[in-house]
This record gives structure tokens, sequence and C-alpha cells, in this order.
């Protein structure tokens, strides 16, 4: 059976070339901290899906960090030189390039929002590690003799895909603020995950 790779490989490059803007590592940042902390991003799964199952039992994940951007009030109006439908009005790849200008009253509170969210510390702790113990920081181990393999929760990048668009917003917002240093670190954590998914 033949399978096409070319999507992996693609996306194994783009990563490699990405590494250059990460953030450095943190020897102290356990791989087990780092994948607690990416589990937590994690939505709780719903154990009536049949997703969790005795075979896999997940660690508790009752401390989902809210997602500010996910309960904006409407941005109609706002960023109107990033202005796009499918996102609400904001699009990451352009917020960026608009931050030496000058943003409302009202967009500097949604910007503020999102670069204050609590949620940032478990990025910016994943984003500063060597190692993800991906399975060890979501799951009760060891596993039963006879859990099978191939019916393992996978992790869900739609959780946290997300953050990187959000967090160029959090480098919007330090940049707005003439804080170019802490801009680039909000940059480079968003860069970092997407490696570590990579």
């Amino acid at each position: 059976m033949w399978y096409n790779d070319s999507g992996t490989r693609t996306r194994a490059t783009d990563a490699e070339r990405l590494r250059a803007l990460t953030l450095p590592r943190d020897p102290s940042v356990t791989p087990m901290q780092a994948g607690m902390a990416l589990h937590l991003l994690q939505r709780p799964r719903d154990p009536r899906s049949g997703a969790c199952t005795a075979q896999f039992p997940m660690r508790p994940n009752v401390s989902l960090h809210a997602r500010p951007w996910e309960h904006r009030p409407s941005t109609i109006g706002m960023f109107p030189a990033a202005a796009m439908g499918a996102l609400d009005g904001v699009v990451a790849s352009q917020v960026v390039s608009f931050a030496s200008g000058s943003f409302s009253p009202a967009e500097m509170h949604y910007l503020r929002t999102v670069a204050n969210a609590p949620i940032w510390d478990a990025v910016d702790l994943i984003a500063r590690a060597e190692w993800v113990d991906i399975i060890g920081g979501a799951f009760v181990l060891p596993f039963r003799d006879d859990a099978f393999a191939p019916a393992m929760p996978v992790l869900r990048f739609a959780d946290t895909k997300p953050l990187a668009y959000a967090g160029v917003s959090r480098g919007a917002y330090y940049l707005a603020l003439g804080d170019p240093t802490r801009a680039e670190h909000a940059l480079k954590s968003g860069v970092t995950r997407l490696c570590h998914d990579g």
C-alpha cells in the first residue's frame, strides 16, 4: 500500500526552518512539567464520547485556561486594515504590521486582555522546555497490560493551534506599548510551540 507523506515532510521542513526563531531552552523545565502544561491546554474530553477508555485513563484536566479571544465582543470596526470576516475582524498575520501605528482604545483593550491571559504562563513554559513528555503529561501511567495502542486518544492540535494566532496579537500589544523585547518573546513563544507540534 502506497502512502504519500509529502505533507508530513513539508511540515517537518518548515518546522526545522523556524527553529532559529525559537526561545532559548531552559534545562530546569522537565519534560513532565511541559507535558502536564500541554495537557492543561487541551479541552477536557467527554467520557461519553468513547475517547477516554479504561485502557488509557487521562490525568484530570479541570483547570482549563480561559481563552479571551474566543469570547470577545464583536470586533466589527476594529483593526480595519486587518479585517476579514472569517476571523471576526482580526487577522493574526497582519496585526503586528500595524502595531507601530495607533490602535484605538477598544483595540488596545482587546489586545491587553489577550496579552494578560494566564494561559501564556503554560505556553511559555512549554516553549522553554527542551523536551515535552506528551504521554506522561496526559495519561495516568502505567497503562494496563491489554492497552491497545491504536485506541489511545491523540493530542488535538485544534485546541492549541489558535494559540499561535492569539500569540501574534499578544506580540502586537507589547509592540504597541514600545516594548519590543516582550513582543519578540511572545512571538518566539508561538514559533517554539509550532516547532514542538511539527
